[in-house]
C-alpha cells in the first residue's frame, strides 16, 4: 500500500488515501483514521473503508468538481487571495463585502473576460506528453489570474503548461498549471476539444501589460487620455 496523503475532517478525525491493490486490481482506498495528542493514527471503529478502482479516478474528480461548483453557486465557499478555499458562515458571509463573497459558479476573485483567441498550448513533459508536443486550442475566458483553454486532448490535472498566443495582436506568453479538466465525453461536440481551466504560474511583464489592457474596460483606458484633453 503506498500512502497519497491526509484530509483533515475535525479536530479528531482525518482521511487517509492510499494506493493498494486488491484482487490484482489497483484501487484508491479511503479510510477514517483517529487523530490524538500524541501524533499516533488508529483506523476509527465503525468506519467503512472505501476501495474506488483506479479507472473511476476521473469519475470522482468530476463529481467533486460539481460538488465545489454546487458550494460556490450557494455561496458555501469564498475564494481567497491566493485562490484557495474556505467555508463560509452564514454569519461572516452576511458581513463579508461583496467583491470578496463567491455567489455563483462563474464568480471568481479574478472576474474573467470572454474572449476567443487561437492559442498553443505545451505540456512540460509529464507522464504520456513531452515538451516537443504542442496543442494548438482557443483561449475562451481570460484573466490575470488564469484562464480557460479548449485542447484538442485531455491534459491531467495539475500538469504544468506553457501558452502562448496573439491577444490584440500582441504576443503573449505565460506558464500556467491545469486546475480544472472536463471529462472526454463532455468535449465540445462541434469541434471535439476539451475545456480546461488554468491558473497562471508565471509571466513576464510584458505579457502582464497585455492582460491589463485587454481586461481593463474601455472607459477606464481612455479616461487618461480624456482627463487631459
Amino acid at each position: 500500500m503506498e500512502q497519497l496523503g491526509q484530509i483533515p475532517c475535525n479536530g479528531y478525525e482525518e482521511v487517509w488515501v492510499s494506493l493498494k491493490e486488491v484482487c490484482q486490481k489497483w484501487h484508491i482506498e479511503f479510510r477514517v483514521y483517529e487523530r490524538s495528542d500524541d501524533g499516533r493514527r488508529q483506523p476509527r471503529p465503525g468506519r467503512d473503508i472505501i476501495n474506488l478502482p483506479v479507472e473511476q479516478l476521473p469519475l470522482l474528480l468530476e463529481r467533486l468538481r460539481h460538488a465545489k461548483d454546487t458550494c460556490l453557486s450557494r455561496g458555501l465557499l469564498w475564494a481567497s487571495v491566493d485562490g484557495a478555499f474556505a467555508p463560509v458562515g452564514r454569519a461572516a458571509a452576511a458581513g463579508r463585502p461583496d467583491r470578496t463573497r463567491v455567489t455563483g459558479i462563474r464568480a471568481r476573485q479574478h472576474p474573467r473576460l470572454p474572449v476567443r483567441y487561437a492559442a498553443v498550448c505545451q505540456p512540460m513533459g509529464v507522464g504520456e506528453f513531452r515538451r516537443s508536443t504542442l496543442l494548438r486550442g482557443e483561449l475562451r475566458d481570460l484573466s490575470v489570474g488564469g484562464a480557460q483553454i479548449w485542447l484538442p486532448c485531455r491534459l491531467g490535472l495539475a500538469q504544468q503548461v506553457e501558452v502562448s498566443a496573439l491577444i490584440q495582436a500582441q504576443p503573449f506568453r505565460a506558464k500556467a498549471e491545469i486546475v480544472g479538466a472536463n471529462l472526454r465525453f463532455k468535449g465540445d461536440p462541434a469541434t471535439g476539444s476539451i475545456r480546461h481551466s488554468l491558473k497562471w504560474i508565471t509571466y513576464s511583464s510584458g505579457a502582464a501589460d497585455i492582460l491589463t489592457m485587454t481586461l481593463l474596460p474601455p472607459d477606464v483606458v481612455s479616461s487618461p487620455a480624456d482627463g487631459a484633453s
